[in-house]
């Protein structure tokens, strides 16, 4: 279908061929809006193509880069993105899992089958119980994330004052929220990133700014900033 407007035309169909560095082999129900002065040479063989309602046209489009095909389905949109997966007619879900934001991974979480769930928690030396504190981990993970993704300064780092820190988390890591079960500082979160990553080069770095700091005389400012982190003793740090 063609939709003409004063400065554009839309396009909605089927697209296949290369886009961008991406050769992609067929995407359905697309739609691609491109503008009359980037794109006159199709502006122009459009109009010469005569059809009746219902019929089928086949052009080539060199889409411009602020020009883009919208309206497709995930694996489709994946597929302009990422060329590895346009190595497959029907990606499998291993392959697909590679595009997804961290977010994404920790909504897919609520909509897993028990089964297929409980087969990740055992990756993790989780418990089927443990469902909530796992998902909860992720969120609390998710949150250190987004700050040091925006270059937020780390050592002010608290958790939202919307999000609740799991009992179970609380009580197993001897975590310290400011008030009752929300807002955690790096220090606790660090705890929580502890469960799965081995921390060994951050305890490190840690300990040789402490040193070097006090080695220089700078003791009350070493320590108050360690506070504001969370614990001002550095022999509990990870």
């Amino acid at each position: 279908m063609v939709t003409y407007q004063p400065s554009k035309t839309i396009l909605n169909g089927v697209f296949t061929g290369r886009f961008g560095s991406s050769s992609i082999r067929e995407v359905k129900a697309g739609i691609c809006t491109f503008y009359n002065s980037n794109q006159k040479t199709l502006l122009a063989a459009l109009n010469t193509v005569s059809t009746t309602s219902g019929s089928t046209v086949s052009l080539n489009i060199n889409i411009q880069r602020e020009e883009t095909i919208q309206g497709l389905n995930y694996i489709d949109d994946c597929k302009l993105k990422f060329s590895y997966i346009n190595d497959y007619n029907n990606p499998p879900f291993w392959v697909v899992i590679k595009t997804l934001m961290l977010n994404d991974l920790i909504i897919l979480m609520y909509g897993l089958k028990k089964r297929t769930l409980d087969g990740i928690l055992r990756d993790f030396n989780l418990k089927p119980y443990e469902k909530e504190k796992f998902i909860n981990s992720l969120e609390i993970i998710r949150e250190l994330r987004n700050s040091c993704a925006h270059f937020e300064l780390v050592n002010r780092f608290r958790t939202s004052h919307n999000l609740k820190v799991n009992n179970h988390i609380i009580s197993d890591l001897h975590l310290s929220p400011m008030r009752s079960q929300y807002v955690i500082k790096l220090f606790d979160v660090l705890k929580v990133l502890r469960m799965y990553i081995d921390l060994t080069e951050i305890k490190l770095f840690l300990h040789n700014f402490w040193n070097i700091e006090n080695k220089y005389g700078n003791d009350d400012v070493t320590c108050a900033l360690f506070e504001r982190m969370g614990n001002s003793k550095i022999n509990e740090w990870i």
